[in-house]
């Protein structure tokens, strides 16, 4: 049956035929198996990374057949980016470099690629092949790391040191580099910076939005190297775009 099986695809028809066109005049009936299918897969695909401990992050690829898990801490001997298949549970690739573990790892938009972050180290993987292509030592390592959404740039987080690092990881070019001090000072200890929450590249490579855990989202602009745009609000641990970009 379908939820024995875990078969996501069909669940979702079947929600489809659960949930009504008109909201305020139902025509479709309630379909119990439909409920039961949605729960199975949400179970089924949440115990996928049970079997491996320390799992710091974890995402699904574009096409949603894999999931890639950063697991086992750097620097512990074991670990790396454990690529799923994220209908059987299967591993399919353990993907680890010079340094062992893995705290972070993201898809380019392609799902051909992948770059995660170990310790000083920030590796790009070629997923098909599990091949790692670069590996770039970053000053005072890295929390995360992520693609541009063209593939051709790579920015890194350092939440230590208040720090954002933009790569053209294919020449290892540094574009910019921007410390949390250019914009807001710690008042309290002005050689303690305050920690970024999370940054994402504009479009049109020349902004970036940051975010803090307790000030407002900024948009930084890189040829200017002052902030163009400031979102007020009571800070922000993470920040998430449309899938084109553009939003």
């Amino acid at each position: 049956s379908v939820f024995d099986e875990g078969d996501s695809y069909l669940a979702r028809l079947l929600v489809l035929e659960v949930m009504p066109k008109n909201i305020d005049i139902p025509e479709r009936p309630y379909i119990p198996e439909a409920e039961f299918a949605l729960r199975k897969i949400s179970d089924y695909q949440t115990a996928l990374l049970r079997d491996y401990s320390d799992s710091f992050y974890s995402e699904f690829s574009p096409c949603g057949q894999f999931v890639a898990a950063a697991a086992g801490r750097p620097y512990s001997g074991s670990g790396g980016v454990c690529i799923w298949d994220a209908r059987t549970g299967q591993l399919l690739k353990l993907l680890s470099g010079q340094i062992s573990g893995a705290e972070s790892a993201k898809y380019d938009t392609t799902g051909n690629l992948l770059v995660s972050v170990s310790g000083r180290n920030i590796d790009i993987w070629d997923v098909r092949n599990g091949k790692e292509i670069k590996t770039f030592d970053i000053e005072g390592g890295a929390d995360y790391a992520e693609f541009s959404h063209d593939g051709k740039y790579v920015l890194s987080l350092t939440r230590t040191f208040g720090t954002v690092r933009i790569l053209e990881w294919k020449t290892g070019t540094l574009l910019a580099i921007i410390h949390s001090s250019y914009i807001f000072p710690n008042p309290q200890d002005p050689f303690c910076p305050l920690s970024f929450a999370s940054a994402k590249l504009c479009l049109n490579k020349n902004n970036i939005i940051l975010t803090f855990y307790d000030n407002p989202i900024v948009v930084w602009n890189i040829k200017k190297g002052k902030v163009v745009k400031t979102i007020n609000c009571g800070g922000s641990q993470s920040l998430v775009t449309s899938p084109d970009g553009t939003t």
